[in-house]
């Protein structure tokens, strides 16, 4: 077997050893699964945003026009089910896109140990999270998470303000209780929901759920970045070794006796694809604290 560098551009060939052309492939192996791991958590942000977006747009509907009837009411909720149940399922995703990735990016070693133990972690501050999972499951395979939403306005007044002034709001609840039977739950699970009864608020949990998410994201984030930063300077320097006008038709080439060859697309983009994604979802930090609000 032969290998090479290939700016197919200008048709220019720099060899190279086989350790370095499967390095090649390695880094390049390695972008391509942190990539899909930040492509699968976007899809959760986006997910929670529209969540979040069809919240406010209920509420706004019902400052304007007011909501009168059961269908308002049923329509309401059916939009807020479908924006809840894909969430879920991108949560779901991610989850298990997360640890297969992980686990061909950095093996069974301690930090895909580490990984997996924050995953899976089963201790009294992570009821909430395994609440929401529970959820998960069952509207994946019983039936739709709410129970019943709560609309209505409430009237504030300060000192500030001549008149008072009232918020109008939207609250998706969930029988904690019911769907706490029809699961194999552990049992701190199990009577967490047992205890928080049948009309429980749903979004609080969710929003501590997405915020843990995004801890989890940010430990893989820290346990890739070494060998990221490694994979991207062998790939820089394959690049810069064709000095074509076009770095993104750079391949790597492995050709046998009979001229027949793999080859492998070495481009600049894929970099900022990732760090796209990573600064778009920068940081959950408090998120399950944060709230869209009006001042004046």
């Amino acid at each position: 077997m032969k290998y090479f560098l290939i700016q197919n551009s200008t048709g220019k060939r720099v060899p190279i050893d086989e350790a370095r052309y499967q390095s090649l492939i390695e880094a390049k192996g390695n972008y391509s699964r942190a990539t899909r791991v930040e492509e699968n958590f976007d899809v959760v942000m986006e997910n929670f945003f529209e969540l979040e977006e069809a919240l406010f747009h209920v509420a706004m509907s019902n400052l304007v026009f007011g909501s009168h009837s059961r269908k308002e009411f049923d329509t309401a909720r059916n939009l807020i089910d479908r924006r809840l149940t894909n969430l879920f399922s991108s949560t779901r995703l991610y989850k298990d896109a997360l640890l297969f990735h992980s686990l061909k990016f950095l093996g069974k070693g301690d930090a895909y140990s580490q990984l997996k133990a924050a995953i899976t972690e089963r201790s009294p501050e992570t009821i909430p999270f395994r609440i929401v999972e529970t959820v998960r499951n069952y509207s994946q395979h019983q039936a739709l998470p709410l129970s019943s939403i709560t609309m209505g306005s409430k009237w504030h007044s300060s000192p500030e303000r001549q008149k008072e002034r009232a918020t109008y709001s939207v609250t998706p609840k969930i029988n904690a209780a019911k769907i706490s039977k029809h699961r194999d739950l552990h049992p701190d699970v199990r009577q967490a929901m047992l205890d928080s009864g049948d009309k429980v608020e749903v979004m609080p949990l969710v929003r501590q759920n997405v915020e843990r998410w995004g801890r989890i994201n940010a430990q893989f984030r820290e346990l890739s970045k070494t060998r990221l930063d490694f994979s991207e300077t062998i790939i820089r320097k394959a690049i810069e070794e064709t000095e074509g006008d076009n770095p993104s038709l750079t391949l790597a080439v492995a050709e046998d006796e009979k001229g027949q060859h793999q080859s492998s697309q070495l481009f600049l983009e894929f970099f900022e694809q990732l760090r796209s994604l990573s600064k778009k979802n920068g940081s959950q930090v408090n998120l399950a604290r944060r709230f869209v609000g009006q001042t004046t």
